[in-house]
C-alpha cells in the first residue's frame, strides 16, 4: 500500500492503527482499497509510457539463463 494512503485515507489508516482481528467486513475494504491503488498506478504507468516518459520491460521469473 501506498505510504501516503495510511495518512491520507480513512479506511486504510483505521485497518493500518487496528492491526490484528480484522473482519470480512475490514478484508473486503481493504481489497477494494487495493484496487483502487492498483488502478491508480496503473494510469500512471500508461500515461507516462504514452508521453514517452518511461519504457516498460519485462523478464520471467523463471528465465532460462538465470543460475
Amino acid at each position: 500500500m501506498e505510504e501516503s494512503w495510511f495518512e491520507s485515507d480513512g479506511v486504510v489508516s483505521r485497518l493500518a492503527t487496528k492491526g490484528k482481528d480484522f473482519s470480512e467486513q475490514d478484508k473486503s475494504a481493504l481489497r477494494k482499497k487495493q484496487l483502487e491503488f492498483l488502478a491508480w498506478c496503473s494510469q500512471r504507468i500508461v500515461t507516462r509510457h504514452s508521453r514517452g516518459q518511461i519504457e516498460l520491460s519485462t523478464t520471467p521469473f523463471y528465465h532460462p539463463i538465470f543460475p
